[in-house]
């Protein structure tokens, strides 16, 4: 592998030499490049070692920034966190990263065990499970009815969202990326979902599939033609 990016590489360096040679401009220039071009968006917070013999594991913790009673919402902070799990390992795969993810599951029966000591902090966990990493989503805000319809769903949530790095600094760790996220789904320019064919837990399952998916991409590199969803 090493071997073919040293090949295609070089090969490029030649084009550019050419390209300028025969006085392409930048935009010809870039045609010439492209097939040389990465075919993948980067993450903006890698995870995967560049050391592609080297595995890195990660522990996801998702949760609610206050106390939740509504039905429809319970569970939902756990319906995220399986479902970035699941995003995450197939993107790693795909990009043949020796990543390893620890089961929400664990996670949970973890936090469940020691929940009489109080608020279980991500450092905690993330020293719990030995990993190198901690992906940390709170959500802030969550409605899937924002247009207060009894016909139709609508949804938007808000995350803060941080990573932690636990592998080179011991106890605390260092914060290496922080953002907020916020969706509506389906924009304004979508049409919602009907309530009669979609119940509660059907359209939260969709709502979170599509979070899973953006928040992937902030840390796990895919295709070009996966990298930006509409609304």
């Amino acid at each position: 592998m090493e071997r073919r990016d040293r090949f295609y590489g070089g090969l490029a360096v030649v084009v550019i030499i050419l390209g300028m040679s025969i006085g392409c401009n930048p935009g010809s220039l870039s045609m010439l490049l492209m097939p040389f071009s990465s075919d993948k968006v980067q993450p903006r917070c890698k995870i995967a070692s560049k050391d592609k013999h080297k595995e890195v594991t990660v522990a996801i913790v998702c949760s609610f920034a206050a106390n939740v009673t509504r039905a429809e919402l319970i569970a939902a902070d756990q319906d995220l966190a399986d479902k970035l799990h699941q995003t995450l390992t197939k993107n790693f795969k795909d990009n043949k990263e020796k990543v390893k993810i620890v089961p929400p599951s664990k996670v949970r029966a973890y936090q469940n065990r020691i929940a009489s000591q109080g608020v279980v902090s991500d450092q905690a966990i993330g020293k719990h499970f030995k990993v190198d990493y901690v992906i940390s989503v709170d959500i802030t805000d969550l409605d899937l009815d924002v247009e207060r319809t009894r016909e139709l769903f609508r949804g938007k949530i808000d995350l803060a969202v941080r990573a932690l790095d636990l592998s080179k600094l011991k106890g605390e760790g260092q914060e290496i990326f922080e953002d907020n996220y916020t969706l509506l789904y389906p924009g304004l320019s979508q049409v919602p979902f009907e309530r009669s064919g979609t119940s509660p837990g059907q359209f939260r399952a969709q709502l979170m599939n599509r979070v899973a998916r953006d928040l992937a991409r902030w840390f796990s590199a895919v295709p070009q033609s996966k990298g930006l969803d509409m609304d």
